[in-house]
């Protein structure tokens, strides 16, 4: 899988400042688990990755890292997860297609589309595997993060902060990243962010979020 926006979007913007014990679920390559190592030194993050040639790439960059003594790779299914109540943080880049889009790729297909995983199951999982107080940070396409808001709050998380991301100035939001929390929070933090004003000529307040995590920026 390749490195995508989204991936690079919520392991920067996710807040983990409190963090010890992360989850992330569908890690890939193991992007985001790698960027949240990278921002928290004190944390430790638990990639699991149901693909087995994905757990393998992701295993072989969690060790080529400086963060390979915090960052584990496990290969497996989040339905046969069991690690209740362990991690206070919980990330996920999810499968958020419904069939409309498909690949000729079938491993790309699973990991873009929610025939292996609903969203709905990944709630009620996360919800299961977070300590009594935890976060549950997504990115999702914004109609879908907007469907998927009365199952969050059905399940008992509440909004705790959300930005939306437009492409350009002038396209309307494409992508919402949230971060839920399953204990009550007062008033919902909002913000958007702008990736570029033109062509591969990028934002500062995206330069800003970004600037940590790539090479030639």
């Amino acid at each position: 899988m390749k490195v995508g926006t989204d991936g690079v979007l919520l392991g920067a913007w996710v807040d983990i400042s409190a963090a010890q014990e992360v989850l992330d679920i569908g890690t890939g390559t193991g992007l985001i688990a790698l960027m949240i190592a990278q921002r928290n030194a004190d944390c430790k993050v638990l990639g699991l990755e149901l693909d087995e040639d994905a757990a393998i790439q992701a295993s072989m960059n969690a060790s080529k890292s400086a963060f390979a003594e915090r960052v584990e790779i496990v290969q497996g299914d989040i339905k046969n997860f069991d690690q209740r109540g362990v991690f206070d943080t919980i990330v996920s880049n999810p499968p958020y297609f419904n069939g409309s889009y498909t690949t000729h790729e079938p491993k790309r297909t699973v990991a873009r589309h929610q025939n292996s995983l609903q969203l709905k199951d990944l709630i009620e999982k996360a919800w299961e595997l977070g300590k009594a107080r935890h976060s549950f940070a997504v990115i999702l396409p914004t109609e879908v993060a907007r469907e998927a808001e009365p199952t969050f709050r059905a399940r008992g998380y509440s909004l705790y902060r959300e930005c939306h991301i437009r492409p350009t100035p002038s396209k309307k939001s494409k992508r919402l990243l949230q971060q839920w929390t399953s204990f009550e929070v007062n008033e919902t933090e909002k913000d958007e962010l702008v990736i570029e004003v033109a062509r591969h000529k990028y934002t500062e307040s995206y330069r800003e979020l970004c600037a940590d995590f790539y090479l030639n920026f």
